[in-house]
């Protein structure tokens, strides 16, 4: 079968512009915040108070549970133009942070998020969406969720015809607890008028 040159011309263009309209950005998941025990560490239930020894591992941890590795998590980064998710890790056991996101062997530092235009360099926010249950952070079988507030971040990367920018972490955030997950209010409703029908029916 013979194709014109000029089709083929035409469809490598579409190719290139595709390709090329798909930048990233870059940010490092891989450190909790041993130098703010305020920050970068999630718990079950209760907020609770902790400090960092010599070695920068967690110690004098009072009144809550460090989250464990049946918490999941993901970043949702959000900037002008639009919004973007980072994969999924699981948390570091030992820590509550994000010390082992991840596979330890393997793991790929800084991650990379890819999106429709070159952020690297720019200003934006992240927050950390924590569950446990389910495979996303709306799953409707995870039995606690919570995000975190948004937080300032500077996106890394390589801005077109500038120097690179080296890899925000993300572990500023401020601490906070997964809780038990609260039911959307369409799924209350709906339970809700189910429940009024059977009782209904068992008067009838």
């Amino acid at each position: 079968m013979k194709i014109k040159t000029s089709a083929l011309i035409a469809l490598s263009a579409i190719c290139l512009t595709a390709t090329s309209a798909l930048a990233s950005f870059t940010y490092d998941p891989t450190t909790y915040n041993s130098a703010d025990a305020t920050k970068g560490v999630i718990w079950f239930d209760t907020v609770g108070t902790m400090s960092y020894d010599g070695n920068g591992n967690p110690a004098n941890i009072t009144g809550g549970t460090l989250g464990n590795s049946t918490v999941q998590v993901d970043f949702l980064f959000t900037f002008s133009g639009g919004t973007a998710r980072s994969i999924v890790y699981t948390l570091d056991a030992a820590s509550g942070g994000i010390s082992a996101f991840g596979t330890v062997s393997g793991r790929i530092s800084p991650e990379t998020v890819a999106t429709a235009n070159n952020l690297a360099g720019l200003s934006g926010t992240y927050q950390v969406e924590a569950w446990v249950g389910g495979a996303s952070y709306g799953d409707p079988l995870n039995t606690k969720s919570r995000i975190s507030a948004a937080t300032a971040i500077t996106f890394g990367g390589t801005p077109t015809g500038q120097l690179p920018v080296l890899p925000s972490p993300v572990n500023n955030f401020a601490n906070f607890a997964v809780t038990a997950a609260v039911p959307e209010p369409t799924t209350l409703a709906l339970g809700l008028f189910g429940a009024a029908g059977l009782l209904i029916r068992r008067r009838k």
